[in-house]
């Protein structure tokens, strides 16, 4: 018997029943200035929680790089204490092998902490160049002594292919041999004993293009988007090698940056090997 009952709509009824003032203008302009405020606060509520996040983040990455740079200097300096104890007591023929010990992980240890200090001279703008007119050949031969040893230990085949004559060029011959030293001994790390390197130096307009390739273990095309950053370090590379910072191809990127020039990473993948190459100003 209720079916048939219809009722209004509430609207209907309160239009009947009560009565709302139009709100005037100065009343419209306050609630419209309250909600303007009340978007901008919510606005830098969310601000604030991305600072944070990114505040948090960075405290983060800095302390799992302080442990990483803990971990490679407690490395050697856990060997050169294990030498120093043996050469109170060893044979001469003991002493000679402990001392060929305290130079390497000394030479390592130096390594490190110079790629540190260079790391901070770029953040803080400090790096600087002494340009001037370098003999090309007499550079690959410096940067080449730096890796030689790690070279022949691994018994690896180093090809070096120069133009006739090399020539000279303007730049930071110590800094430029920094660069080829960083890219031939990363190529020599990531490559296994027996393997080959080759550094190629090309002369075109303008230009001198430095090109050092191996038959390593070579990266994924995901690693080569952050190859040159700083303490990036793929998975594939450490389980390979342990060693180091993750910082020689980062510098070798900004001196290259500081020489006018460019640097570009190429491999066809895991297992292929990789190049590198280096194109800079001859001046």
């Amino acid at each position: 018997m209720f079916s048939d009952i219809r009722l209004p709509p509430l609207r209907d009824v309160l239009a009947r029943h009560l009565f709302i003032p139009p709100l005037d203008s100065m009343t419209h302009a306050r609630i419209e200035f309250l909600n303007a405020s009340n978007l901008e606060l919510q606005r830098e509520v969310i601000t604030g929680q991305q600072a944070q996040q990114a505040a948090e983040q960075m405290l983060r990455q800095q302390t799992e790089r302080l442990a990483i740079v803990a971990h490679e200097l407690n490395n050697p300096l856990m060997a050169l204490c294990a030498a120093t104890t043996l050469l109170s007591r060893g044979t001469p023929e003991m002493v000679l092998r402990m001392q060929a010990v305290i130079a390497r992980q000394t030479a390592h240890m130096t390594r490190l902490i110079e790629d540190l200090l260079d790391v901070s001279r770029v953040a803080t703008g400090k790096l600087r160049l002494l340009p001037g007119r370098l003999d090309i050949e007499a550079t690959v031969n410096l940067a080449l002594e730096g890796c030689r040893a790690d070279i022949d230990r691994r018994q690896q085949a180093l090809h070096l292919k120069l133009p006739s004559p090399a020539g000279d060029m303007i730049g930071d011959s110590v800094r430029l041999a920094q660069i080829l030293s960083n890219l031939v001994g990363n190529a020599s790390k990531y490559t296994p004993d027996g393997g080959e390197i080759s550094l190629t130096v090309e002369r075109r307009a303008g230009e001198i293009v430095f090109s050092v390739a191996d038959n390593g273990i070579g990266m994924a095309p995901v690693a080569l988007l952050k190859v040159f950053e700083p303490f990036v370090q793929e998975e594939h590379a450490v389980s390979f090698n342990h060693a180091g910072l993750g910082l020689g191809l980062a510098l070798v990127r900004e001196l290259v940056h500081a020489h006018g020039g460019s640097v570009e990473a190429h491999s066809d993948g895991l297992g292929c090997g990789s190049r590198f190459t280096v194109t800079v100003p001859s001046g």
